[in-house]
Formats: C-alpha cells, structure tokens, sequence
C-alpha cells in the first residue's frame, strides 16, 4: 500500500522552444540586463509556475542547438490567444549557447523537461 509520503509527482525543470529565424517572436526587453520575452507557448497555469527560476532554451530546429537560454524570470497569458497561451521572460545566460537539444519530448515546437519529486 502506498502512503502519501511516497506519492510522485512531475516537476517541471526545464522549456524547450523552437523559435525560428527571422526571430519575429522573441524580443529583447532590457539589452542592459538581458531580460528578453518569449512568443505565446501553450502552457497550463502549473507548470508555468513550476517552470520560475527554472531553464529556458530557444532553437531554430528540434535537431538544433541552443541559440539563446536563460533563467525564466516570469511568464503573463496572451489572452487574446487563449488562456493557456503563455509569454516567459528570461534572463539571457550566454553559456547555455550552443546546448543540444532533447532528442525525445517534442509536441507543436516545444518540450518541457521534468523531474519526479515526492511531495
């Protein structure tokens, strides 16, 4: 019999995109702290909040390497997109460049990393 002490439980760890050139989606907020925001993501509530002082990785293809990452700072709904549809602001950490991408995990250009914890 399982007790509620060894209940799992997926976490998000890390964002996975693929944001293709010419870049149109992704913008750069803050060039002095290198905050930049993401297009819209279909994302629930949960996970998004999971996903805070968590890793974000941008590439041009599923097969490519990371051409910007960094720390999700916070995320806001793109209402007009629907309610899932969500924006992650990060900050740029310039030594997640070149990172390869998740072979595994892909679904509509995104694939979100989890981690079991016991809650």
């Amino acid at each position: 019999m399982n007790t509620e002490s060894e209940f799992m439980a997926k976490e998000a760890s890390a964002l996975h995109l693929v944001e293709r050139p010419p870049y149109e989606n992704r913008k750069l907020k803050n060039q002095a702290l290198r905050e930049w925001e993401t297009g819209f993501w279909r994302v629930g509530d949960r996970t998004a909040n999971q996903l805070i002082g968590k890793k974000i990785y941008l590439y041009d293809g599923q097969k490519a390497c990371c051409s910007l990452g960094g720390e999700i700072l916070a995320w806001s709904t793109r209402l007009d997109k629907g309610p899932n549809r969500k924006i992650f602001y990060f900050r740029e950490i310039e030594a997640f460049r070149g990172a390869p991408a998740p072979e595994a995990g892909w679904g509509n250009e995104k694939c979100i990393s989890w981690k079991n914890s016991k809650r």
